[in-house]
């Protein structure tokens, strides 16, 4: 029944989709609203450290070996965020979650979701038509490690490996790459500065040529 509500209420959720779409393109508004003297950001009551290239992958890894959602969601470039919300609004997560999933194994994940998110959601609704779209990427991530995986392709055991490489995109803004190694194929975190100084992640990619992978956005559009 929940897997076939799945699609029956694709429409529902697009209408509701607006709602998430709002905050994931809002965001940056409210916190700038929010920076002052005295007030704590979002990421300074998450911890983290967002000043340069170096110290955002760090707390990007951190969040993904610690499957942290939540501060997953907070350490992507706005781009990315509404990458993510676009997804969950159509219902498919492939996405999001670094590798090739087939349509029963996506539905499987939904009715996972819906028992994972039950008290998060609107009444009669199911499970995985969560309020926001912060609760979804924790609980995707959360579901992930219940799995014994991740969403974000890595090597075993990563670690962060040399300095930033720095570069300029077509419209002047700088870009940073941190590769990652460990067991397996190594990777590399993209990453942004914002306008404000702040380094946020673009996408992760693992490997190269026909066979890399690509997580979310690998260069800005």
């Amino acid at each position: 029944m929940i897997r076939l509500a799945a699609i029956a209420l694709g429409a529902v959720w697009m209408t509701g989709a607006a709602a998430t779409w709002t905050a994931a393109t809002g965001i940056a508004a409210a916190q700038a609203t929010a920076d002052g003297p005295g007030r704590q950001t979002i990421y300074e009551r998450l911890g983290l450290d967002l000043s340069t290239a170096q110290s955002a992958a760090e707390a990007f890894l951190a969040a993904v070996e610690a499957h942290d959602g939540l501060a997953v969601y907070f350490l992507l470039d706005p781009q990315s965020r509404m990458a993510i919300a676009d997804a969950w609004r159509r219902l498919n997560l492939q996405p999001l979650l670094g590798q090739e999933v087939d349509r029963d194994e996506m539905l499987v994940m939904f009715d996972d979701l819906a028992a994972m998110n039950a008290e998060e959601s609107i009444d009669g609704t199911n499970g995985y038509l969560v309020l926001d779209i912060f609760s979804a990427a924790d609980a995707l991530f959360r579901l992930r490690a219940q799995q014994g995986d991740s969403i974000v392709p890595l090597p075993g055991h990563p670690q962060i490996a040399g300095g930033t490489q720095f570069r300029p995109d077509e419209d002047g803004r700088q870009l940073g790459d941190v590769r990652v190694t460990g067991d397996g194929e190594d990777a590399v975190i993209h990453l942004i500065v914002s306008a404000r100084g702040r380094w946020r992640v673009l996408g992760v990619t693992q490997g190269s040529g026909d066979d890399a992978v690509t997580w979310l956005n690998a260069e800005p559009q």
